[in-house]
């Protein structure tokens, strides 16, 4: 029966967790599915001591976080070398990009996550998104939009 609801929140949660170990780590397949097993083998290891019925999704992000970050120590992988050409941006209402570098600088992590989440689902699912991020689709459209109204400026 335990194996059941294992096998259960593993097929429910695991992309989730997975884009949400994909956006921390700088859109990196290979790191990404490397933290992803690792919350899972942490679930399973302590599933007798978890009740795997109450709110189980929050203590998965908690523990993704927390594997992300021990990752990222192991790794010396830090959050300012990242690859600004993997973002794809849309180019809207004629703001001009002259630092892709420094234009980021004007948001904070959380927001630059959001934004390469979004915008790496290719414009697919944005419930899916909004899910991942724990907020309503049209705070998710509210954000994206105070996102990019920051990157103009």
């Amino acid at each position: 029966m335990e194996n059941d609801i294992l096998i259960k929140i593993i097929e429910e949660y695991y992309q989730s967790i997975y884009n949400y170990c994909y956006a921390k780590l700088n859109f990196n397949h290979t790191n990404a599915e490397d933290c992803t097993q690792e919350v899972f083998l942490i679930l399973m290891k302590k599933q007798k001591k978890l009740n795997l019925s109450d709110n189980i999704k929050i203590w998965l992000y908690k523990t993704a976080d927390n594997v992300v970050k021990a990752y990222k120590r192991k790794n010396k992988i830090n959050d300012k070398t990242l690859n600004i050409d993997e973002i794809e941006i849309a180019v809207e209402n004629n703001f001009e990009i002259i630092d892709r570098n420094e234009m980021f600088n004007n948001i904070s992590e959380e927001d630059y996550i959001l934004l390469k989440t979004y915008y790496s689902n290719e414009y697919g699912d944005k419930e899916e998104v909004a899910n991942q991020f724990n907020i309503t689709v049209q705070k998710l459209y509210k954000q994206i939009h105070k996102i990019k109204s920051k990157l103009k400026h």
